[in-house]
């Protein structure tokens, strides 16, 4: 039964009454207050079973309709408060779903991430064992240049030295067998000179070299003349040191003021002598033998620690005559013809240069100036006066 048809037969009811009678009487009036909460009830209970399938706005049109044609204060105010009631059970429902269904996509998320994150850590494993892997290959072919490198290096060296030690005692030698001989010296009569008549003595040097220059001992900064007229300064005499410049040993005080020859004639002990000319020469400044034209020299070769090597030239074209050369960079022993190279001047430590002297029948003597020019020239030297 709908609220229209119920309206209308009330309605109808209460006219037939009415129309009837001609008047209402108090029994009528109870009767019909009495049908109209019979009707509400009636109408509520409809209400509550048609709740569910009529929209909202529909059931407050028809509440509105009713309202207008039959006064219902008190159930119709139940009838609302009990729809608020089941809507508020519909939100409360609606909400735990909404709840229920964002735990589950929490749930779900969460688990997608984590299977995210085991997939990630794998690859990255996988990924480090690999970059393990590549390391250990490029350090063994790292390993493997640098042995190939230090075999190579090796292989060098070893030919530079056999190349070095080939040079030495095979080619150097045979290049150089006519200008360096290496024969044993042979005994003073194979040198005998062919001319006997000159025998140069320190007191007839003058007329030997033809020049008083060249028969004198040269002085300090004085200049010496080698090959090509090249020049050399001298930078020390033949004289008696008071203080060894190297070793820093000192002379003893009755040394002081005597020249060479007059404490070699008196004995004296512990003085510090300087028995030749020093020449200021670059290191490799070659050296040769000093002999009359044509006659031949015997050079030896010695050592004396901690000067170094010096070489020792003799010739029968000059009779009693030995000339010294100390601090030698190269010197080799043998037979030599005059002018011919034996040597090279080296250094002592106190700067390159040419200590050279002269003894006359085994004693010391100043080395005059044409014997330490001949010793640079390779020939007898000429000077005018």
């Amino acid at each position: 039964m709908s609220k229209a048809t119920n309206s209308s037969n009330y309605t109808s009811s209460t006219t037939y009454n009415t129309g009837y009678t001609g008047e209402k009487s108090s029994d009528n009036e109870f009767q019909s207050s009495y049908e109209e909460i019979i009707d509400a009830d009636i109408l509520e209970e409809e209400s509550d079973r048609e709740f569910s399938s009529d929209s909202f706005r529909d059931r407050t049109w028809q509440q509105q309709q009713t309202k207008r044609q039959i006064p219902l204060p008190l159930p119709y105010s139940q009838q609302v408060f009990r729809q608020l009631e089941r809507l508020e059970r519909k939100y409360d429902r609606l909400q735990k779903r909404f709840e229920k269904v964002n735990f589950e996509n929490r749930k779900q998320i969460f688990n997608l991430l984590y299977e995210t994150d085991k997939r990630i850590g794998r690859k990255f494993r996988k990924f480090q064992d690999k970059l393990e892997r590549m390391e250990i290959k490029i350090d063994s072919l790292l390993a493997e240049q640098r042995a190939k490198e230090s075999r190579r290096t090796i292989l060098i060296l070893l030919s530079i030295l056999v190349a070095g030690v080939a040079y030495i005692t095979i080619i150097y030698p045979l290049v150089n067998r006519r200008n360096y001989p290496q024969k044993v010296p042979p005994k003073h009569s194979e040198i005998m000179p062919q001319n006997h008549a000159i025998s140069p003595s320190p007191e007839n040097l003058e007329f030997f070299f033809r020049s008083s220059a060249l028969a004198v001992t040269p002085k300090r900064k004085d200049k010496i003349y080698g090959k090509s007229k090249q020049t050399y300064m001298v930078t020390d005499i033949y004289r008696m040191r008071p203080v060894h410049p190297s070793t820093g040993k000192r002379s003893r005080s009755d040394c002081l003021n005597k020249t060479p020859e007059e404490i070699d004639r008196q004995g004296i002990q512990g003085c510090i002598l300087h028995r030749g000319v020093d020449v200021g020469t670059p290191i490799g400044t070659p050296l040769s033998v000093i002999s009359l034209p044509g006659e031949k020299a015997r050079v030896e070769c010695l050592k004396q620690p901690p000067w170094g090597v010096y070489s020792k030239i003799t010739s029968a074209s000059l009779p009693n005559w030995t000339f010294i050369s100390h601090h030698l960079k190269t010197c080799r022993p043998g037979i030599y013809k005059a002018g011919e190279i034996f040597g090279s001047t080296g250094t002592a430590g106190t700067g390159p240069h040419l200590h050279f002297g002269t003894q006359y029948q085994g004693e010391w003597i100043a080395p005059p100036l044409g014997f330490v020019e001949w010793n640079l020239q390779g020939e007898k030297p000429n000077r005018e006066a």
